[in-house]
């Protein structure tokens, strides 16, 4: 028989859950007094024992760290119930069978890191990826690239015969080159008639006689000179943007890698038309860009990953941008990669049953409503692969070098009175009630300060109560 120290008051049976399971199991241990006319048999007080476990798990449910610590107090109600019709309501055998258990299930508090965490699972995506498309049109060949292959932004992926890009490119070159003439032929016009105006000149100036020279004239023809040199060169320059035009679509018949990154997907063959060309023409490649089974080429970066998990909407505030996170993989069992939050919706995206929680996530029902958390995830060693099923965890709170129990060796915290129950002398099954301030709080764990040391033995099932209910049995 477990004995409280002394001068330790024994902590108040004070949830709801409690009540209904005392009056629950005061009805089966009275049945003379509150159940007049009943058989009496202990079928009857076994069905007694199945309705008030039932009705308790109707009862109203608050958070889920107080519902669970709960259920588990009920559970050993209900085997208490069934103990005592099956021992003939002798609960000094129930109160040994009881004390025996919780201090055999004795759980230790520790020194150390505490986390409190939130999570979901999603599908692993490239952060950045691109679609390879062709600006010209043509018939592929030389097909360069195949899926995994890593590349670099730059690299030559395939080429695109297109025999009236050179054709335009030879126009164009002829275009230049006429002009080009031309501009020479005026430039010289104009040096001409410099060179008649100065003659002129000096033939007046040599010989004193002006009568015949005409400056008006000789000036003139210099200016038409000048304006035809000026045309020339616009032609020309024309002439020379439009070649660089041609030749730059021409070069665009070598396909290139648009990002560095892995190949995932090649849906391109050699002889294939791109841009619905059958020789080629100009322009761009509109819908040669896929093909019936996607994309040409895709390429995407997989050095970082992105996951998208859906986090339920009572933790959503506890999650922030950078927090870090840890990500597993249910097809690379012994990855366990770090991660950190990028971004949080403001909307939320509806129901999910994907979001795993923290003390206070979930409900029951149909579906929680959830916000998408997109996490980055490193993958250097590029053993991730698009599309793998994830598992996130999200740090959301973190503590060094705290005192932490399990939250099922804490009682009374709903109700301002958070105790737990550490074991003086485990030989004799004494223990001593300690109140304690939780500090922070997990789905499992508690950071907490008050007078427990590392090591400390607490009991997980709080003998208080269930020693109080023994005693009313007897009554």
């Amino acid at each position: 028989m477990a004995d409280k120290n002394q001068n330790i008051e024994p902590a108040a049976t004070t949830t709801e859950l409690d009540e209904t399971a005392n009056d629950s199991t005061e009805s089966l241990a009275k049945p003379e007094e509150q159940q007049a006319g009943a058989l009496g048999t202990p079928e009857d007080d076994a069905l007694e024992a199945q309705l008030a476990y039932e009705a308790l798990k109707k009862r109203k449910k608050a958070k889920r760290r107080k519902r669970r610590i709960i259920i588990a107090v009920v559970a050993v109600l209900v085997l208490l119930v069934g103990f005592l019709v099956v021992s003939g309501n002798n609960s000094n055998d129930a109160q040994e069978k009881i004390v025996e258990t919780a201090f055999a299930t004795a759980a230790t508090a520790r020194k150390g890191a505490f986390e409190a965490t939130v999570g979901g699972t999603g599908k692993a995506e490239p952060i950045s990826q691109s679609v390879v498309s062709p600006e010209v049109s043509g018939i592929i060949e030389n097909l360069n690239v195949e899926v995994g292959q890593n590349v670099n932004e730059g690299d030559v992926l395939f080429h695109l015969k297109n025999s009236e890009l050179d054709t335009d490119v030879a126009k164009k070159q002829l275009a230049v080159d006429t002009a080009q003439r031309a501009r020479d032929t005026s430039e010289r016009k104009l040096n001409e008639a410099i060179i008649t105006r100065e003659d002129a000149w000096n033939k007046a100036n040599d010989s004193d006689d002006w009568s015949t020279y005409n400056e008006l004239a000789l000036s003139s023809a210099i200016d038409d000179a000048v304006d035809t040199l000026n045309n020339s060169e616009g032609t020309l320059a024309a002439a020379i943007d439009d070649l660089s035009r041609a030749q730059e679509m021409a070069d665009k018949r070598n396909v290139t890698a648009p990002i560095t990154g892995s190949v995932v997907a090649v849906n391109a063959t050699n002889g294939q038309s791109v841009g619905g060309a059958t020789g080629g023409t100009t322009g761009g490649a509109g819908s040669g860009a896929t093909t019936n089974n996607g994309p040409l080429v895709q390429i995407a970066d997989t050095t970082k990953m992105k996951v998208a998990v859906q986090i339920n909407e009572v933790d959503i505030e506890q999650v922030a941008t950078d927090q870090p996170a840890k990500a597993t993989f249910q097809a690379i069992p012994d990855l366990v990669q770090e991660a950190k939050v990028q971004s949080i919706a403001t909307v939320s995206t509806g129901s999910s049953s994907n979001a795993t929680g923290g003390a206070d996530s979930g409900s029951t029902g149909g579906g929680v409503v959830t916000y998408r958390v997109d996490l980055v995830v490193p993958n250097d060693n590029n053993k991730i692969k698009p599309g793998m099923s994830a598992s996130v965890t999200i740090v959301t709170k973190h503590l060094d070098n705290a005192l932490v129990v399990p939250a099922a060796t804490v009682f009374g915290a709903d109700m301002g009175n958070a105790h737990v129950l550490k074991v003086t002398d485990a030989k004799e099954q004494k223990y001593v009630s300690v109140p304690v301030k939780i500090v922070e709080q997990s789905t499992s764990e508690m950071a907490i300060e008050g007078d427990v040391t590392e090591g400390d033995q607490l009991l997980t099932q709080d003998l208080d109560s269930m020693q109080s209910l023994l005693s009313e049995t007897d009554m």
